[in-house]
């Protein structure tokens, strides 16, 4: 019940709502901030104001204007006995360069308002109570009591490939005593030597559940949640680079994820290579290895850090995989990369909401788009790579 509750979330646009004690109050530019993105009207698929530090400040109340002038195509004439082509033109897109300030380190505590940038319960509560009032959930506001547990913390994580692949065989010696694959490369060949992952660096969110007494991680054994988002264009704009310092003032779109984080699951948001960290590199789209070597590795790596950190907290392999939109192609390739580690992982929840499964027909749809030059996402198009 619960995973269908976050996958609802992660789908709905009714998340600009704040919850201040018995008063439901609208977060102003929340709505148009967490809807589907629209690249024709906007550069990074939302309104500028969305990416400010505190949106409810930067936003007005009604929807801004499309930032971006539609484009002038040239007219194209031809006739029956005479071909003559037409030089349409070149956009020359910006390169790619560092936010301002950098990108946020690697294995580190993400910043935060909070007292030892720790997210209180209290406040995880009044979010999701706020967001399940609005959409008219009621009896589903009245249950967040008993879902929310626990304070949160986050952080990015960062791994690679060649670090897993080191890290599975060290612990796979010996094959009675784990996983008929010892080799990693046939438990992972998404992260083999000379593989398009190979060399690189993924990254992701984390938000780790924690003991609202000691501080610390919750003790015991902990299961974890995969969450995938949909689309976005701006490598800069990864969950580990965008993850507020207050979500009561800037409330974060992986909203979802932190309830699931709060019901007791480490969660995990991959960035996706080419994004995050990944920043340079080629960002392939709707290829199933993008996404298991997005996720797996990191996944191994949370792992393995409570393993070495936390004696008394157990990441095991309970795994939940949820996402919406291509989040939800996601989730299939995660899931059965899971499958593939044959290391005796288990199912917990595989919720796929949105999801172009029917590929073949979304690939033909947008070959027509590009060479109509209607294609939404020409920078990001400009990324793609296999």
């Amino acid at each position: 019940m619960i995973n269908l509750i976050l996958l609802a979330l992660a789908a709905s646009p009714a998340a600009g709502l704040l919850h201040d004690g018995n008063q439901a109050r609208t977060l102003v530019g929340g709505d148009y901030c967490v809807w589907g993105s629209n690249t024709t009207c906007y550069a990074s698929g939302w309104p500028s104001c969305c990416g400010e530090e505190n949106a409810t400040a930067a936003c007005p109340v009604d929807q801004p204007a499309c930032e971006i002038a539609e484009p002038v195509l040239p007219v194209i004439t031809s006739t029956s006995s005479t071909y003559n082509p037409v030089e349409l033109p070149v956009t020359a897109f910006p390169l790619l360069t560092l936010p301002e300030g950098g990108l946020r380190g690697c294995n580190e505590v993400i910043p935060s308002d909070y007292p030892d940038d720790i997210i209180p319960k209290e406040v995880v509560l009044g979010l999701l109570v706020g967001l399940t009032s609005l959409m008219g959930l009621g009896d589903l506001a009245a249950q967040m009591q008993s879902m929310v547990q626990y304070d949160v913390r986050a952080r990015k994580v960062c791994t690679s490939c060649e670090d897993m692949n080191k890290l599975w065989e060290a612990n796979n010696e010996d094959e009675e005593l784990f996983t008929s694959k010892t080799s990693a490369s046939e438990a992972m060949p998404y992260c083999a030597e000379g593989s398009f992952a190979y060399g690189r660096t993924m990254s992701g969110l984390l938000l780790e559940p924690i003991d609202s007494v000691t501080k610390e991680p919750i003790v015991g054994k902990v299961g974890a949640t995969i969450s995938n988002y949909a689309s976005r264009t701006n490598p800069f704009r990864a969950p580990s680079q965008t993850w507020p310092s207050n979500v009561a003032t800037s409330f974060p779109r992986e909203f979802n994820s932190l309830a699931a984080a709060s019901a007791g699951t480490y969660t995990l948001i991959p960035d996706l290579l080419g994004n995050g960290e990944d920043w340079q590199g080629v960002r392939s789209y709707m290829v199933k290895t993008l996404y298991q070597a997005s996720a797996v590795p990191l996944l191994l790596k949370v792992k393995d850090d409570l393993e070495k950190n936390y004696s008394c907290t157990n990441l095991d392999k309970r795994v939940a995989i949820m996402g919406y939109s291509e989040g939800g192609y996601a989730t299939l390739a995660i899931a059965q990369a899971i499958d593939m580690l044959d290391d005796d992982y288990v199912h917990t929840y595989t919720g796929v909401g949105g999801a172009p499964i029917k590929w073949s027909t979304e690939q033909m749809y947008a070959l027509v788009q590009m060479h109509e030059g209607t294609y939404p996402f020409p920078p990001f198009a400009a990324r793609l790579g296999n």
